[in-house]
C-alpha cells in the first residue's frame, strides 16, 4: 500500500527541473561566498519565490522546479545587483526556461561598484584630515550619492558609485585660523567649472584631488512657530541638495553664499517656504498653520477618482514620487512649490488640467507645477469615453481639401 503512495511523490521528483549555478567576482571570477541568489517564478509558471545563499565556493541550488520560466537575481554588499542574462550593468535580464525534468548551469557575475579616491590638500599640498567630501551625478541640478571624510594623510575614497558621470566637492569648513568654502576639484566654486569624472564599471577613479579656496561662510537659523501637537520638519535646500531634520528650530551652519529654500511641514497639509539670497548670517521664521494648496478632482465616479501623484520641487530638483488620497475629489498639500499629475481611472481620461502660477504647465498627461504664492490650486478634470482631436490642413494660408490626416501617440 505504501508503495502505491509514494509512487506520485517519486514522479513529481523524478520529474522536477533543476537550477544550479556559481556566483563569482566578474573581474577575477573568483567565487563570491554567501552571495544572495533569488528565484522568480514568471507569471504562468507555479510555485513561490525562493531564496539562498550561495555556499563558500560561491555554488548555489534550486530543486524541484515545475517547468516554466523563472527570473534568477544575485546580489552581495559591495557589489551591483544583478539579473541573469543581463548584456550591460544596467540592463534588464532575462528570464531561463526550463523544461520538465531538466537542469541548466548558470555562471553569475557580479560587477564591483566603482569609486573615486584622491587627496584633499591645503595651499602647501599637505594633506587635511577629517575633511568631509561628497560625490554628485552629474546632472541639472546635481545629485547627491555619497560621501567621505578623509583619513590622518587627507586621502578620501568614495566608493559605491554606479558608472556615471560625476563631479566631486567638498564640504564648508572652519578652522580655528580660517574657513574653506566647498570647492569642486579642481579648484573652484561652480561646478559647470568642475572637473567631470566619468567612472566605468568596476573602476576605480584616482587622483581626483582637491585643494578647498579660502571664503566666507554663513548660517541660516530657522525658526517655526506651529502648535506643538504634531512633529514639525524642516528642510533646507540648494542646487547642491537638501537637509532635513525633525524639529521647531535649526541652525543650519557652514554655508556659502547662494540661494536656499528653507520650509517646514507639520502633518500632511501644514507647510510653510521662504526663499533665501544668503549673503550674511540669516534668521528665517515659517508661521503654521497657512491654508494649504487645494488640489480638486472633477466628472470621475466618487467610488474611482483616480491616483493623485505628487512631488515636491525646489532647488535640488523633484523629490520622490508618491500618492497622496482623494477625498470626495479632493488633497490638500503643504505650502511649498510641487508637482501633480491624475492618473484616471479606468475607461476616463483627463480632459483639462490647471494649476496656479505663471510657470505652471498645464498638462493633462503630465506633470503641473503648482505656485506655492496666493491662492494656490491645481484642477483637474476628467471624462469618459472616447476623445477627439480637431483641426484643419492647411498651406501657409489657405486650407488643402483632400490631405490625408494621421494621428499617432507619442
Amino acid at each position: 500500500m505504501l508503495k502505491y503512495l509514494l509512487a506520485p511523490l517519486f514522479a513529481t521528483v523524478l520529474h522536477a527541473a533543476v537550477i544550479r549555478g556559481v556566483v563569482v567576482e566578474n573581474f577575477t571570477s573568483k567565487p563570491l561566498a554567501r552571495a544572495a541568489v533569488v528565484l522568480e517564478p514568471v507569471a504562468g509558471t507555479p510555485g513561490a519565490i525562493k531564496s539562498i545563499r550561495a555556499n563558500s565556493l560561491g555554488v548555489f541550488e534550486f530543486d524541484s522546479l515545475a517547468a516554466g520560466a523563472y527570473v534568477i537575481k544575485a546580489s552581495r554588499k559591495g557589489f551591483m545587483p544583478l539579473e541573469y542574462g543581463q548584456k550591460r550593468w544596467n540592463s534588464a535580464g532575462r528570464p531561463l526556461t526550463i523544461e520538465e525534468g531538466a537542469s541548466a548551469f548558470l555562471t553569475l557575475r557580479l560587477i564591483r561598484y566603482s569609486a573615486i579616491t584622491g587627496v584633499i590638500v591645503d595651499e602647501n599640498d599637505v594633506g587635511l584630515p577629517g575633511f568631509e567630501i561628497a560625490a554628485y551625478r552629474k546632472t541639472e541640478p546635481p545629485e547627491w550619492i555619497a560621501q567621505a571624510v578623509t583619513d590622518d594623510r587627507g586621502v578620501y575614497r568614495i566608493h559605491g558609485l554606479e558608472p556615471g558621470s560625476y563631479v566631486v566637492r567638498t564640504a564648508g569648513t572652519q578652522y580655528e585660523d580660517g574657513m574653506h568654502q566647498p570647492t569642486f576639484s579642481k579648484e573652484t566654486v561652480n561646478v559647470l567649472e568642475a572637473r567631470t569624472i566619468e567612472l566605468l564599471p568596476e573602476q576605480d577613479a584616482d587622483k581626483v584631488d582637491v585643494r578647498p579656496l579660502p571664503g566666507r561662510l554663513f548660517r541660516i537659523a530657522v525658526g517655526v512657530d506651529a502648535p506643538p501637537t504634531e512633529p514639525v520638519t524642516i528642510t533646507l535646500a540648494s542646487a547642491m541638495g537638501r537637509k532635513t531634520v525633525k524639529a521647531f528650530a535649526f541652525e543650519f551652519a557652514d554655508l556659502p553664499p547662494g540661494d536656499y529654500e528653507g520650509y517646514a511641514q507639520q502633518g500632511e497639509s501644514q507647510g510653510a517656504m521662504q526663499r533665501v539670497a544668503l549673503a550674511r548670517d540669516t534668521q528665517i521664521l515659517l508661521t503654521l498653520p497657512q491654508s494649504p494648496i487645494q488640489v480638486v478632482v472633477s466628472g470621475a465616479p466618487a467610488a474611482d477618482p483616480g491616483e493623485l501623484r505628487v512631488r515636491r520641487k525646489d532647488l535640488a530638483g523633484v523629490g520622490a514620487v508618491r500618492s497622496m488620497p482623494l477625498v470626495d475629489g479632493r488633497a490638500a498639500l503643504p505650502r511649498g512649490r510641487w508637482e501633480v499629475m491624475l492618473i484616471p481611472p479606468a475607461g476616463f481620461y483627463v480632459s483639462s488640467a490647471s494649476a496656479s502660477g505663471p510657470r505652471t504647465l498645464n498638462r493633462t498627461d503630465g506633470w503641473n507645477e503648482i505656485n506655492p504664492g496666493g491662492s494656490a490650486f491645481a484642477r483637474f478634470s476628467v471624462s469618459g469615453g472616447a476623445s477627439s482631436v480637431h483641426g484643419t490642413v492647411k498651406t501657409s494660408t489657405e486650407p488643402v481639401s483632400g490631405a490625408p490626416g494621421i494621428f499617432g501617440t507619442l
